[in-house]
């Protein structure tokens, strides 16, 4: 089962929902809310950026163990909040600590999922590798903070002020406004935030997050 393409990450939501309702959850009208929100926003602009890479993330469930892992994307609050229920539900449970700097190259399988916010309101992660689906989703998380020095198992979400809409308008703008390459980073910034994305041919952005800052 794949979650996070087309109609599959809101049928993924309806689960989320659905679940949540039967357990009593207070955190079940948010996640309505949420999903209302970003089933208007990925209709309105689905031919300029895809929001279920920024916004929800793409996971497969792991026929290993039956847990829902990260395949790519993931660069909301949102998304993560469903990721963790996602796990949550099919058995996993990560303790989530808030740090103020990344020590480890990488946190073992088993171990927590760092979180460290920036006065501006950006959130950098640094998951444990069973967080994510394979070795490949995983490599791909990776950051270089020097020539010797890496951090591995890492997102970095937009602040929670940030709409879907806003998102969906910000990277669109920074596209537009530039002549990259298709495929290749583009910076741009937005209320003194640095913006990494990337678009295609058709100038459709493919992934839009806040750059890495150590």
């Amino acid at each position: 089962l794949t979650l996070g393409i087309g109609s599959k990450v809101i049928k993924a939501s309806d689960v989320i929902f659905e679940r949540l309702v039967k357990e009593g959850d207070t955190a079940s009208e948010a996640f309505k809310a949420g999903k209302k929100a970003f089933e208007a926003a990925h209709e309105t602009w689905l031919k300029e950026i895809d929001l279920v890479h920024v916004v929800k993330g793409e996971f497969e469930e792991r026929a290993a163990d039956g847990v829902f892992a990260l395949k790519s994307g993931m660069h909301t609050v949102e998304g993560f909040d469903e990721f963790l229920a996602l796990s949550r539900l099919s058995g996993k449970t990560y303790e989530v600590k808030e740090v103020t700097e990344f020590t480890l190259e990488r946190i073992p399988e088993g171990g927590p999922i760092l979180k460290k916010v920036f006065p501006n309101g950006v959130i950098q992660l640094q998951l444990p590798r069973d967080a994510f689906l394979n070795r490949i989703a995983y490599k791909q998380a990776t950051i270089d903070v020097s020539s010797d020095v890496k951090r591995r198992g890492i997102k970095s979400l937009w602040p929670r002020s940030y709409s879907v809409e806003s998102i969906a308008q910000i990277s669109k703008d920074i596209v537009e406004s530039n002549s990259a390459l298709p495929n290749k980073a583009i910076i741009g910034n937005n209320n003194g935030i640095d913006i990494v994305i990337r678009a295609d041919e058709f100038k459709k952005v493919t992934t839009s997050y806040p750059k890495w800052v150590e």
